[in-house]
């Protein structure tokens, strides 16, 4: 998986609020007390990422996001290609 802590962003004008990042996010199920990704005040707009630093990398929200709204950043954004590259070239070595 991706080395070093990534932080969650979601690019607000991409997402469809459809909820599915917080659905399968393992760090944001019921009962968790430091959530990385809750539902908004205003239920039309975009879920809010508040807890990012308890993001575990799992990237079922970056898998899952069928808008493409989730990036990772660090020194720079992690684009999707950069991302599926890495994961072919893993892939590969297994194969």
């Amino acid at each position: 998986m991706m080395s070093g802590k990534f932080k969650i962003i979601r690019n607000k004008e991409r997402c469809v609020v459809c909820l599915e990042c917080i659905r399968v996010c393992p760090q944001s199920q019921p009962g968790e007390k430091f959530p990385v990704i809750v539902r908004a005040a205003n239920q039309t707009d975009p879920p809010e990422i508040i807890h990012w630093q308890n993001c575990i990398q799992c990237l079922n929200c970056f898998n899952t996001c069928r808008a493409m709204a989730i990036m990772f950043e660090n020194s720079h954004i992690v684009e999707r290609v950069m991302v599926d590259k890495y994961l072919i070239g893993e892939a590969q070595k297994i194969i």
